[in-house]
């Protein structure tokens, strides 16, 4: 049985001072990922993010969060509401150009927070959609 994100991201938020490696904002995690050959931009991960093909670990916002799967786990004495991201992944619009331009832009106060292994994800989602064409190919004619 799989650990549920919610009590996850409860440990986390309550443990942070045991974990080896630092939780990452999209940027932090682009360039842990570009250092390792995966090259997807902080912009993509925000994306990938929107259309559910990656969880973030914690999700910190000043205002409440109203999405389907976030789960508030926390709230700080500054007011800061801390999230978990229990959504089902890989349930994106079949048409990916339509469900990308129908993204919008997060709320400015609205952090994600990945754990840097999360590049194995997004290293995987590079390996599935890289258009591999071998140079002969174009020698080949139909």
């Amino acid at each position: 049985m799989m650990l549920p994100a919610s009590l996850l991201s409860q440990w986390i938020l309550e443990n942070d001072d045991i974990w080896q490696m630092d939780l990452q904002d999209p940027s932090g995690l682009y360039a842990f990922a570009n250092d390792r050959g995966v090259i997807f931009w902080e912009d993509h991960i925000v994306k990938l993010w929107q259309l559910g093909w990656i969880r973030a670990d914690i999700i910190r916002s000043q205002n409440k969060v109203n999405l389907e799967g976030i789960e508030l786990i926390g709230k700080d004495n500054d007011g800061v509401h801390y999230f978990s991201d229990s959504r089902l992944l890989g349930m994106v619009n079949p048409d990916l150009e339509v469900a990308l331009q129908a993204l919008e832009d997060l709320p400015p106060d609205l952090k994600l927070f990945f754990h840097p292994f999360k590049f194995f994800v997004i290293y995987e989602i590079q390996r599935v959609i890289r258009i591999t064409i071998h140079p002969f190919q174009i020698f080949i004619q139909s």
